[in-house]
């Protein structure tokens, strides 16, 4: 039995309303579902030093450098707090995405718990034995928003801007 802590550690969200939209669908469903008994731990939200981070992988299309860096900075800040409020465990949903790499969320997870041994990490690839099946399904039975890309400015450019095929200019 695991006492389960959310970090909801995304200053990589853009823009805020995103992050706002996404962190009160988390809120809502653990009311919902278990009733606020699972808190949540929100760090002040800073996407503008965040993606300043990212600068150098800017033009990296989804899924490569700049997503492999974002792993490890998000799962850095959160595994700092988990050793700081010494938790035994730290693992991430991020596993569950059919667009994250969950090699290298693993391996990136091995290389923390090196930094933060007093803290085990759990090893997730939550995509399988039915795990997207399941996570589809109650997303659907509790109505859950559904974003349309990773959250970041440059996946957000990405999806909306990149891969739109030209306008013709309005007469």
């Amino acid at each position: 039995v695991f006492d389960i802590t959310v970090y909801y550690g995304n200053s990589n969200i853009w823009p805020a309303a995103e992050y706002s939209r996404r962190l009160s669908e988390l809120q809502r469903y653990i009311k919902e579902v278990y009733d606020d008994s699972i808190d949540v731990i929100v760090p002040a939200y800073d996407n503008a030093a965040y993606t300043a981070k990212l600068e150098p992988w800017k033009d990296d299309p989804e899924g490569f450098r700049r997503c492999f860096f974002c792993y490890a900075e998000r799962m850095g800040e959160a595994y700092a707090y988990a050793a700081e409020h010494c938790f035994d465990y730290f693992t991430t949903v991020m596993s569950s995405s059919r667009q994250k790499d969950s090699q290298k969320i693993n391996e990136t997870g091995k290389a923390l718990s090196a930094r933060y041994p007093s803290v085990r990490y759990f090893y997730s690839d939550f995509k399988k034995k039915g795990g997207q099946e399941r996570r589809d399904a109650l997303a659907a039975e509790h109505q859950l928003y559904r974003q349309e890309y990773s959250g970041g400015v440059y996946s957000w450019e990405e999806r909306f801007l990149r891969s739109s095929p030209p306008q013709e200019p309005e007469k």
